[in-house]
């Protein structure tokens, strides 16, 4: 990999335990002071391309890191206002990340970008970003996958019990909701990442596996030996094991165990299963892994 700093490159999937994933990282990764910057989507598909409001002062109230402490970041107020402004360039992003590591030296291997919008980049948008970024450094793609109904559901719980709706919106809304809604294809996703970057240098993590269990934990062995590090500590995931409902209250994690807030079934569950988009993707999903995960696809097995 050379002499250049890591660059983990983060493609989500929402709802698949990647705030767990991002602490569990934070000993050897600095992603800057928020989880999500969204810079990459900003300029590429248009998304908030209005000014964060008070964006100085919220960088500066802190990331809640639970790793070693940060280094302190020096960066100025036009700075730090710069990457989250109207007109945003992919260099103004590359310089920002260039100026990240000179500050974190060596005390962290890479520094990243973990927003998940970077899911919904296309093939050409992640050339172009390649072809900038690993002039300066080794980018290292990284997704984490969850079992496709599952996921759904509590991103659907999630989005119709938030700012969005005056109130928690019931079962029958969240049901609905799923139904008009097409499942993520995420061996699509995998294999576009592959086209671009390598196939040996895109790295993918089954959530219910990488949480499930640390001592010899195939997925998190995969992640060490993909960005050369030994992983002390998995932060634990809301979602594993899966408690529906009636998740913990982790903490730093309210974003997890605030999503479920209706029960997925196991009649709607077994409904999906087999609906062709569902279908189609656990059934490639199995030929690109070699296998369907323990947990995902399984018949009843559903929110209790």
């Amino acid at each position: 990999m050379g002499t250049k700093k890591k660059f983990i490159l983060f493609f989500g999937v929402g709802w698949c335990g990647t705030t767990s994933l991002y602490y569990t990282l934070q000993d050897y990764m600095h992603g800057g002071w928020v989880k999500e910057n969204r810079v990459l989507a900003r300029i590429f598909l248009e998304l908030n391309k209005s000014r964060r409001e008070g964006s100085y002062q919220l960088l500066m109230n802190g990331l809640e890191y639970k790793g070693k402490d940060p280094v302190k970041l020096q960066f100025t107020e036009q700075e730090i206002n710069s990457i989250f402004s109207p007109g945003v360039s992919l260099s103004r992003y590359v310089a920002h990340y260039k100026k990240l590591a000179e500050y974190c030296g060596d005390r962290y291997m890479a520094v990243g970008d973990f927003s998940n919008t970077n899911y919904d980049l296309t093939v050409d948008m992640l050339h172009q970003i390649n072809e900038e970024l690993k002039k300066y450094f080794d980018v290292m793609p990284i997704i984490i996958l969850r079992d496709p109904i599952r996921r759904i559901w509590s991103e659907t719980c999630a989005f119709t019990n938030n700012k969005f709706f005056k109130k928690k919106n019931g079962y029958n809304c969240v049901k609905d909701t799923v139904q008009s809604t097409l499942c993520l294809q995420y061996t699509d996703k995998i294999k576009q990442l592959y086209k671009v970057f390598g196939e040996k240098n895109v790295c993918y993590l089954i959530m219910e596996d990488f949480f499930k269990d640390q001592k010899n934990n195939f997925e998190v062995s995969k992640l060490e030996k993909f960005l050369n590090i030994n992983i002390n500590k998995v932060y634990p995931c809301v979602f594993v094991p899966d408690k529906g409902i009636n998740p913990p209250k982790l903490d730093g994690l309210k974003d997890q165990w605030c999503s479920d807030h209706e029960v997925l079934t196991p009649e709607f569950y077994n409904m999906l299963r087999f609906r062709k988009d569902y279908e189609k993707e656990y059934n490639s999903f199995k030929e690109l892994h070699g296998c369907l995960p323990a947990d995902w696809g399984r018949i009843g097995r559903a929110h209790v």
